[in-house]
């Protein structure tokens, strides 16, 4: 995992501090996450791409567990199908949320885990409400995007009147 992260942060050309963005979030379903038994060595990781309200394109990785409570009784992991809609959607309501700067600057890191600390919760809901399993965030990471990236989603620019 930690691979992966550092892979991420090279594409972005950053140094990048895991575990600091989602700790606000994170601290607000800790209670939740004891309840389920969450397997922390049992993460899924989800990229997904958006443009932020100033028409930036931004990307993210987001680390889920599943409840090893609710797997253990008989129920089936969220399909990865289920999780990449509900990782998009969310990442998608997240960006239209903020701008650029508030991504990715550290100097907006308040506002960017203020937002984060709201919608990561309802993603938690969201894949509970569709699968039956609770799931638990541990992590998102973000980066601006390139245009040499895969995936880049086209971000609208509003023309000058």
């Amino acid at each position: 995992m930690q691979a992966m992260i550092t892979r991420f942060c090279k594409r972005a050309n950053v140094s990048c501090i895991t575990g600091v963005v989602i700790a606000v979030a994170a601290v607000a379903v800790n209670v939740q996450a004891d309840q389920h038994n969450f397997n922390l060595q049992d993460i899924r990781v989800f990229k997904a791409a958006a443009c932020t309200k100033d028409h930036s394109p931004v990307e993210a990785l987001y680390f889920i567990a599943a409840s090893a409570a609710d797997i253990g009784k008989g129920k089936p992991s969220p399909t990865s199908k289920l999780m990449k809609e509900e990782v998009d959607n969310n990442w998608r309501q997240i960006t239209s949320r903020l701008t650029r700067d508030e991504v990715i600057e550290e100097q907006f890191a308040d506002k960017y885990n203020a937002v984060l600390s709201e919608m990561i919760p309802r993603l938690q809901q969201a894949v509970e409400e569709k699968s039956g399993v609770s799931v638990y965030v541990s992590e998102v990471n973000s980066r601006l995007m390139d245009p040499d990236d895969q995936d880049l989603p086209t971000c609208r620019v509003e023309e000058a009147l």
